[in-house]
């Protein structure tokens, strides 16, 4: 065996030797260490991350059922759902709570559309009306008096035999019917929602009369007999249906049912509570004055015929007589001056400013507006069971003038009535006649809740129908939506939405990002 053979041999054995030698402590802590660095689902890394999953995993399920457990509870209570509008458009008045709270029969509201569309906005979402309001307050009502109201979504295209059901009243996505077993009444989408103009005329505003619309139509169909208006149409009246529908709005929402008819082909209609002859310009036949006065002394509730002019009406001879038998009459041809500048509406000084007489009607009406007037006179304060009583008067700085007649320089002025009220008590039945010289405050004024003629007609017509403790005549209330209370130049619109909102704050966020994203990655 040579030298070389021989290291080699040495070599192995010194190897072998060392093998088989006992480690030192520190060695086996670094084996120790280097095997458990081989298995990743032992490391502090891997514990750590494994108590975060699972931390996470049920914190979202907490989430989950506690978003569940809410839901659940808002579709049964949805008053748990807070209204987080500045107007309140999403909660109940008292006036609605108290129309659910009272009601004697089951009410059904059928609410025309597809049920999601509805909610999510998507009705009339052109016109910026927040339709989902009406679900909201539906929702309301029924938790309000769950035994006696129900909801329902009716999809036209779904199910159209229920449209058919009403073929008079043209039932189409939008639209809201409310029935009982008494009877029923449509809400249009003029009826909940208003668009007008502003005062300055620079953009629209939008109103709701949700809350308003649902209370009334659940007094009226829960109503032992609804009033009605009838409008006389045979002698050629100015105030058509095109020139009344503030007026007719007016009655309608306050739970009045308006009818026309025509006096010589069709007689008064035998349910009529007020006969409304609103400006006639031709005389009426001695025979429709019979049946005139037939009706109002017959029945067994109270009947009142109202009946308007106008300065350019000439003179009717029938008609006026009609009037004179109960002490009131125009004043024909003439038209009420105000010769106060204060106390007039415009420059025109035949629209003036007017109290409400609160004799047999008490309440505030601010801004009452006469307007080309015809004076009412009073022929007698007590007659033969009839008794008059001033319902308008105008300020003692008026006069009378011909309607073609120039301006007076110097007139006698006084006091002057613009409507009054004749009337004979039979027990507790009332007959009424109403005689008003203001055309135009019917005309125009009745659709402004600036001025007060809306609220005083409304009154005046609870009064004559004995309706003033009912529900009939809860104020429609038009909330405005959208309202403009911030206003910015163009300039700072672009400022603000493009440079702060479109390119400043991303790019914030998008830096702040990046810093973040650096720092953590050289931890």
């Amino acid at each position: 065996m040579n030298n070389e053979e021989k290291n080699i041999i040495s070599e192995e054995a010194v190897t072998e030797e060392a093998n088989s030698a006992p480690k030192a402590p520190a060695e086996e802590k670094s084996e120790e260490i280097k095997k458990k660095k081989t298995n990743p689902f032992k490391t502090e890394k891997f514990r750590r991350s494994s108590v975060g999953v699972i931390f996470t995993a049920v914190f979202l399920a907490v989430l989950v059922v506690i978003n569940v457990a809410v839901n659940v509870l808002e579709s049964r209570y949805p008053s748990m759902n807070m209204d987080l509008t500045a107007e309140k458009l999403n909660t109940l008045s008292d006036d609605a709570k108290t129309a659910a709270e009272n009601l004697t029969d089951k009410v059904e509201i059928f609410i025309i559309g597809e049920e999601q569309a509805i909610r999510d906005d998507l009705i009339y979402s052109n016109y910026n009306v927040k339709y989902s309001q009406l679900a909201t307050l539906c929702d309301k009502l029924v938790e309000v008096n769950p035994s006696m109201i129900s909801v329902k979504y009716v999809d036209p295209d779904a199910d159209p035999a229920f449209i058919s059901e009403y073929p008079d009243d043209s039932l189409s996505s939008g639209k809201v019917l409310i029935r009982s077993a008494r009877r029923y009444k449509v809400l249009e989408i003029s009826d909940l929602f208003a668009i007008d103009y502003s005062s300055d005329y620079t953009h629209y505003e939008y109103y709701t009369k949700v809350d308003s619309a649902l209370a009334n139509a659940l007094y009226l169909v829960n109503m032992d007999k609804a009033p009605v208006v009838a409008m006389e149409t045979a002698y050629n009246e100015m105030l058509s249906a095109n020139y009344r529908t503030n007026l007719d709005t007016l009655l309608k929402d306050n739970c009045f049912t308006v009818k026309e008819f025509n006096i010589m082909t069709d007689g008064i209609p035998e349910d009529a509570d007020v006969v409304m002859i609103l400006t006639p310009t031709t005389d009426f036949a001695g025979e429709d004055i019979a049946k005139l006065e037939a009706w109002l002394e017959g029945g067994e509730k109270n009947h009142t015929v109202f009946v308007s002019s106008y300065p350019t009406v000439g003179e009717l001879k029938n008609l006026n007589g009609f009037l004179n038998n109960r002490g009131i009459g125009f004043s024909t041809g003439n038209i009420l001056v105000e010769t106060d500048s204060s106390k007039r509406l415009s420059t025109s000084a035949a629209h003036m400013f007017v109290t409400a007489e609160d004799d047999l009607i008490p309440g505030n009406y601010s801004n009452l507006i006469s307007a080309n007037a015809v004076p009412v006179e009073i022929l007698f304060d007590e007659n033969d069971g009839i008794k008059t009583y001033p319902l308008i008067t105008t300020s003692s700085t008026v006069y009378a003038q011909g309607y073609t007649s120039e301006t007076d320089t110097d007139p006698e002025t006084a006091t002057a009535h613009t409507a009054v009220l004749a009337q004979k008590l039979n027990g507790d039945i009332q007959s009424n006649v109403i005689a008003c010289g203001d055309t135009d405050s019917i005309y125009a004024y009745m659709g402004n809740s600036t001025f007060g003629n809306a609220d005083f007609m409304l009154d005046l017509m609870q009064y004559v129908t004995d309706t003033t403790d009912t529900g009939v005549g809860l104020n429609i209330n038009m909330t405005q939506t959208y309202v403009r209370d911030v206003v910015v130049s163009g300039r700072t619109i672009w400022i603000v939405g493009f440079g702060v909102l479109t390119v400043g704050l991303p790019l914030i966020i998008l830096v702040f990002g990046i810093v973040v994203f650096v720092r953590r990655r050289h931890l």
